[in-house]
């Protein structure tokens, strides 16, 4: 019975060994002309090449870096232009495929020198999307000031799966603009169009 648990505990250890080399386990940057760098990171702002032999860590910009993966949390960063900014910045991307979604996350405080000494804090979520490489637009924000309308930005999105009948048919039907529906639609968008 020992050996019977022994040998379970070992298989078992195995597999979560071969489980765990299956993703990434070491922080990259892609450059602009497409090379992959494994490296150390100082989260999105700098980089040293892994056996780098001066040491010198290396400033990320998006004109030298394309994107950054984080392999602590398995995040992969894209250099972005947000709507009306004519900087690029670096926004983490939650799908990849013919449809991108990025996630841009803003906390905000406030003193209380104006509201008899209450502070105010809170976080404002915008997701942006990209359709074959295109500029981003906003697509979904829990902020009162938005880009436009939700319908409108509703109706952009219809537009952009147009091309999967059936997933359009569901969206259509589910009726459901929720930060994790979209999610779950861009997913299967991508899926469904991968190879097309």
């Amino acid at each position: 019975m020992k050996i019977k648990l022994l040998l379970l505990l070992a298989i078992c250890a195995c597999n979560e060994t071969l489980f765990a080399q299956a993703k990434p386990a070491v922080n990259y940057v892609v450059t602009t002309a497409h090379d992959t760098i494994k490296c150390e990171l100082k989260g999105t702002r700098k980089y040293l090449p892994l056996n780098s032999a001066d040491k010198k860590f290396i400033k990320i910009t998006p004109d030298k870096i394309l994107e950054v993966f984080e392999a602590k949390d398995s995040t992969t960063y894209a250099a972005v232009r947000k709507p009306d900014q004519v900087d690029s910045v670096y926004l983490p991307r939650r799908e990849h495929g013919k449809l991108d979604l990025y996630e841009d996350e803003q906390s905000y405080y406030g003193g209380g020198a104006f509201n008899g000494g209450m502070g105010f804090s809170g976080t404002t979520v915008n997701w942006y999307i990209s359709k074959n490489g295109a500029p981003i637009i906003q697509l979904k924000s829990n902020s009162i000031f938005n880009n436009g309308s939700q319908s409108k930005r509703k109706n952009l999105f219809i537009e952009m799966i147009a091309d999967d009948a059936p997933l359009l048919e569901e969206f259509k039907k589910q009726d459901s603009f929720s930060f994790k529906a979209l999610q779950k639609y861009v997913h299967r968008y991508n899926q469904d169009m991968r190879g097309k």
